[in-house]
């Protein structure tokens, strides 16, 4: 989508991929058309990338639209990678859109301590997805990270458990992610990411 959040076109583009456009325009809301998305998207596509809401503009999806953007992935086979930073935020009650790993069996999410919790000054986040994603974000992020500070980590995981009991599984499952790896050898291992059971496939 564009415009969005620089880094999600800028660092597929510098790692050698190729990086297709959704234009949000602003009669439409600054909302993303499924027909329009369903014609860009094609066999070559692995990855569709979301922003909701959507930074700089704050345009919302509703869970309507969601879905039906979601059902494009599988035609495809590709994965959705949904930037979750600003969810919780809504203005109006009960208008808080899934997770996308609550709808899709290859969708990624991900997000941060900084805006729904006012945590910017733990530097901390958090990604949700299937077993094999969050180990290669592990992987990735062994070799990138240079030092988390655990203190850092502790008020991170207090903030994510104390979400609302409706919270989806992206927030509930940070919380046992970073307690059983911390268990073990290697307590630093999974402090920014977290995990959940493979979904159905749909």
């Amino acid at each position: 989508m564009k415009p969005t959040y620089q880094q999600f076109p800028s660092v597929p583009e510098a790692l050698g991929a190729t990086v297709k456009y959704l234009h949000l325009r602003e009669e439409d809301g600054y909302l993303p058309g499924v027909d329009e998305l369903r014609v860009s998207v094609d066999d070559r596509t692995r990855d569709i990338v979301l922003n909701n809401s959507n930074n700089p503009t704050g345009a919302l999806m509703d869970d309507a639209l969601l879905r039906e953007i979601v059902a494009v992935a599988p035609e495809r086979g590709a994965w959705i990678h949904h930037d979750e930073a600003y969810r919780k935020l809504e203005h109006e009650p009960g208008a808080t859109s899934p997770s996308i790993v609550d709808l899709h069996g290859k969708g990624v999410s991900s997000g941060s301590m900084s805006k729904s919790r006012s945590l910017a000054g733990l530097r901390t986040g958090w990604v949700a997805g299937p077993p094999e994603v969050i180990e290669r974000c592990l992987e990735v992020r062994d070799c990138t990270t240079i030092s988390c500070g655990v203190l850092d980590e502790v008020p991170a995981t207090v903030a994510s458990s104390a979400s609302t009991p409706s919270s989806s599984a992206a927030s509930r499952s940070c919380a046992a992610t970073w307690r059983s790896s911390t268990s073990g050898s290697g307590a630093n291992r999974g402090s920014t990411t977290c995990g959940r059971a493979p979904a159905p496939r749909r």
